[in-house]
């Protein structure tokens, strides 16, 4: 079982990344091999549309995160997270979203193996861990329609430590992305 994950916060050491790093740890006690990227390290730029994707099986823009999208095919799970800005996930995570468009096929076929698993986790300030719920929800029927098998959605308010309910949460979705 691999899984990769992506902490989209332009704050390298923020709560969004340990809060993707506690997910994976908590996936790695279920015998998970996974691996971190902090998008915010990784020097890339959005989808521009050129269709080289649709000709060549996979993204052909010359950047960090093109190996990225080609170890995701070869991974069971990813985690995908991002505080949240606007109401939605931040920018530089988006960025790396819009470029999962090589992943579309329009006759509904995909480079992805079927089954494959999407944490969308998200980090907030707001203490309502429902607020934004919906936009995640449709993000993640997004990815299902581009070939995701399927996802879950984890919020947490703050601080990791400074939220009792954090722990348990983690340690529910590490279940669900190892199949335990």
């Amino acid at each position: 079982m691999k899984i990769l994950g992506f902490a989209g916060s332009p704050r390298k050491n923020g709560n969004t990344r340990a809060l993707a790093q506690a997910v994976l740890s908590a996936a790695a006690k279920e015998q998970a091999e996974t691996k971190l990227y902090n998008m915010a390290d990784l020097s890339y730029g959005g989808c521009i549309s050129c269709y080289g994707c649709k000709k060549h099986d996979s993204c052909v823009l010359p950047d960090e995160v093109t190996p990225l999208l080609e170890e995701i095919k070869q991974a069971d799970a990813i985690v995908l997270a991002t505080p949240i800005y606007m109401w939605q996930m931040c920018g530089q995570l988006k960025l790396f979203v819009d470029r999962f468009f090589s992943y579309y096929r329009p006759d509904g076929t995909s480079p992805l193996p079927p089954g494959k698993k999407v944490l969308l986790a998200a980090s907030q300030g707001n203490p309502d861990e429902e607020r934004f719920l919906s936009y995640l929800k449709d993000t993640g029927e997004m990815l299902k329609f581009i070939a995701f098998g399927s996802y879950e959605v984890l919020t947490v308010s703050g601080n990791l430590e400074k939220n009792p309910g954090a722990a348990d949460k983690i340690t529910a979705v590490a279940k669900w992305l190892t199949g335990k």
